[in-house]
């Protein structure tokens, strides 16, 4: 790299870090020196709040029953209507109109429904499940006859490779995962799984071969990588990913697969895929005529060990998951993070994971786009994926695991000079292209902003410029502020509602006083939003504004 480009990329990485602390200190100059304008600027970021927060809302409720649908799927059913789709379509035609001509029969209903329900509710009953079974047969009907023969593939000549890297994880977090992978419904004679140890933690490669004999059988292949780290690679998951990536190529091109017809899943050592994943990316992947330009991915969900954590850690990961899953309904903005899945074809056109950065899972997204354009995108498997909440033995531990947790995921900020250098060379330059790169550094931009202007913003320049204060807008600005904020408050209740059917059960029972009593953990919610959002996200970009680059830090597994 020369000179003048070195110049070049440092005066990319101060800028977010400079733009962050221009706006957050604001109100405190700007309510001296303007503080009209000042005043107008702090509206206008509520107003994108109130906004952000809305269409939030909305897209987890989208979100919420889509992943509901999903779940209720049979994929392999799906995938089984395709070896033969003029036949499916016949079969799914003579169920429809058998289901047509059915009319109401009480007999039908079992003991306890027809003791507990009068005749007219059972008749309701009756007609809203055959409308529902009559819509969903449609649906089928419909998908099948879009269903290309030229471009779909033969989904029992897929294969999923699936690379877990891992360093210090104890080894019952990995069977933890490994015993999900076993389960999936997908048949798991398809599926390989790649164990990434990392050399510089000696016992790691130790524990992939212990794995290894104990899961002999229940996978197609499973092959373990001992990743030596070099000179021109940084410690993290994207250079151990490559690794465990070139070995899996050698094996490929030995067993003489057809790398039109497999795909690579990166996943953290954690992850806990649901049992239909493959499933459902298998009918995906052999459906979708780009399916080479395509990542498929489903929101993570931060619930595997959720009543473990205490309560502030709930809160916190209860709006993470939150924002995934709204994320995933919103096919414009959803970029895989963590797991993830997509051919190996694009893995090899796109040069495999870069070894020398951190947030590799979007970095990847936006490698293929700048190559390939408009075609690229992330296609959401409505499912849920589980992951454990950054925790500790005790509370200092947890509090510092979840911070230093969220100041890696804002380490992506790292990579907006990058983006923006790339997408001024690229060849294939579109407004979706400039769409999705600005949308993402704008939302690393306000990530460290948002809660600072959200809770201090409003007062500060009242309480700093006496005169301002005795005007009637000076007066106003901290009550249309507040008001602004009740009132995302109010719709954000909605969400916690859908939210409290997608947390897994507790071991324990407790009791409805309780339950209610915990519910006043939310008021921790503006507190946590500055802990574990806006100060290590404002953290990692002040890091990057001196120069003080960030090293990939394991967060603990229990």
């Amino acid at each position: 790299m020369s000179k003048s480009d070195k110049i070049i990329k440092r005066i990319f990485e101060m800028l977010p870090g400079l733009i962050s602390w221009f706006v957050i200190t604001l109100p405190i100059w700007g309510g001296i020196l303007i503080p009209e304008i000042t005043a107008y600027f702090i509206l206008s970021f509520n107003a994108f709040w109130v906004y952000k927060s809305l269409s939030s809302v909305l897209f987890f409720t989208i979100g919420f029953f889509k992943i509901r649908n999903s779940e209720n799927i049979d994929w392999m059913s799906k995938l089984e209507r395709l070896d033969d789709i003029t036949r499916s379509i016949g079969l799914i035609d003579e169920e429809m109109n058998e289901l047509t001509e059915k009319r109401f029969d009480e007999a039908e209903f079992d003991k306890k429904t027809r003791n507990k329900y009068p005749l007219i509710a059972k008749r309701v009953i009756f007609s809203f499940e055959k409308r529902k079974a009559l819509r969903f047969l449609r649906a089928e009907a419909k998908e099948l006859h879009s269903v290309r023969d030229d471009i779909k593939l033969d989904w029992q000549e897929i294969r999923h490779i699936i690379i877990i890297p891992f360093w210090k994880e104890p080894i019952e977090v990995l069977r933890r995962s490994m015993d999900r992978l076993a389960i999936q419904t997908f048949p798991n004679s398809h599926i390989t799984v790649v164990l990434g140890a990392e050399a510089r933690h000696p016992p790691a490669i130790e524990i992939a071969k212990k794995l290894k004999e104990e899961y002999k059988g229940k996978f197609e292949h499973v092959w373990t990588n001992n990743h030596v780290l070099t000179s021109d690679e940084i410690i993290g998951k994207a250079s151990n990913m490559a690794s465990c990536g070139k070995l899996a190529q050698k094996k490929i091109e030995e067993l003489g697969w057809d790398k039109d017809k497999v795909t690579i899943t990166s996943c953290d050592s954690d992850t806990q895929f649901h049992e239909k994943y493959f499933a459902y990316l298998t009918y995906l992947f052999v459906t979708d005529p780009d399916r080479h330009y395509h990542f498929y991915a489903a929101p993570m969900v931060f619930y595997a060990n959720f009543w473990k954590v205490p309560f502030y850690s709930r809160v916190a990961n209860t709006t993470f998951t939150i924002n995934n899953i709204a994320s995933s309904a919103r096919i414009d903005k959803f970029i895989q993070i963590s797991s993830y899945s997509f051919s190996w074809r694009l893995l090899e056109s796109i040069d495999f994971w870069s070894v020398d950065i951190i947030p590799e899972d979007f970095h990847m997204f936006f490698k293929a786009l700048y190559k390939f354009g408009d075609k690229v995108m992330t296609v959401p498997i409505h499912l849920k994926n589980l992951s454990d909440a950054a925790e500790s033995i005790d509370h200092p531990g947890t509090i510092k695991n979840q911070y230093e947790q969220v100041k890696r995921w804002a380490w992506g900020v790292s990579d907006d000079g990058w983006m923006l250098r790339q997408f001024f060379i690229s060849k294939k330059k579109s407004l979706y292209m400039f769409y999705r790169t600005f949308h993402t550094i704008w939302d690393h931009l306000t990530w460290s902003i948002i809660s600072f202007i959200l809770m201090f913003g409003a007062n500060i320049p009242t309480l700093i410029n006496k005169r301002f204060s005795m005007t009637v807008f000076g007066q106003k600005l901290p009550k249309v502020s507040s008001f602004m904020m009740t009132a995302t408050s109010i719709a954000f209740i909605l969400t916690l509602i859908l939210d409290f059917f997608l947390k897994p059960r507790r071991e324990k029972k407790i009791s409805i006083f309780q339950a209610i009593l915990e519910q006043f953990q939310w008021i921790a919610f503006p507190v946590t939003g500055l802990v574990f959002g806006a100060i290590p996200g404002l953290d990692a970009q002040t890091r990057l504004l001196f120069g003080k680059y960030m090293e990939y830090r394991l967060t603990e597994k229990h």
